[in-house]
């Protein structure tokens, strides 16, 4: 068979001379066959790829994901540990936002691609230190638990966030459409990956410059 430069330059001279010379049906047919293996092996290497792409996406990240998940209840099921609670009570809740905007895909699925969005009905966060914690209209939350006494955000739609002290927090993959950021104080927040946020709203806020913000974003703002 024909393969790499040879038989381009075959294909090519087949097309050249395609109205001078009449190349004979057998060579014809061998050019032909060239190209189809050239194909064929073009989808075979292309398959023995994917394999290891899908291994890692249905058997390593659930793994890892769980090994996260096991260690994040660990420390908000310790009575006498403050400190962590937030970032696991985070970890655990990423993807509800998610889950809800693609609620036609399977629940295994999204699992896979957002995580599991537990309930934390039953669960004791009194001794948590939760201030700043990021939790959505989603987050299933304890019974008589009061997210704004523990000072938590809540990250949805619509919401007023003036004049709230918003540095230092991880809004990654969060939706800001239409919250009021009006004199909120976003010196060091990431707002990288954030959905549905706008330049406008940004920039009432108080420190926006120092903020993390995608290079595409930092272009809309006039930042460099």
């Amino acid at each position: 068979m024909l393969q790499g430069k040879p038989l381009q330059d075959a294909k090519a001279f087949q097309k050249q001379q395609a109205g001078n010379l009449a190349l004979s049906n057998l060579t014809e047919e061998f050019i032909k066959t060239s190209h189809k293996h050239k194909l064929m092996m073009s989808v075979q290497t292309v398959g023995w790829l994917t394999i290891p792409i899908l291994v890692a996406l249905f058997a390593v990240v659930p793994y890892q994901r769980k090994q996260s998940y096991n260690g994040a209840w660990e420390i908000i099921r310790i009575q006498d540990q403050k400190q962590g609670k937030r970032a696991a009570l985070e970890l655990l809740t990423e993807g509800c936002w998610q889950r809800t905007e693609w609620e036609w895909i399977p629940t295994n699925v999204a699992s896979l691609l957002f995580g599991g969005c537990p309930s934390f009905h039953g669960e004791d966060l009194s001794r948590a230190n939760l201030e700043k914690a990021i939790y959505s209209q989603e987050t299933k939350l304890p019974e008589k638990f009061d997210p704004t006494k523990e000072k938590m955000l809540l990250i949805a739609p619509g919401v007023n966030l003036s004049g709230t002290d918003l540095s230092n927090v991880d809004f990654r993959f969060s939706d800001f459409q239409g919250i009021n950021l009006t004199n909120a104080n976003l010196e060091d927040s990431n707002l990288v990956l954030v959905q549905n946020l706008t330049p406008e709203q940004v920039k009432a806020a108080k420190n926006w410059e120092k903020a993390n913000y995608s290079y595409e974003f930092k272009e809309k703002l006039g930042l460099k």
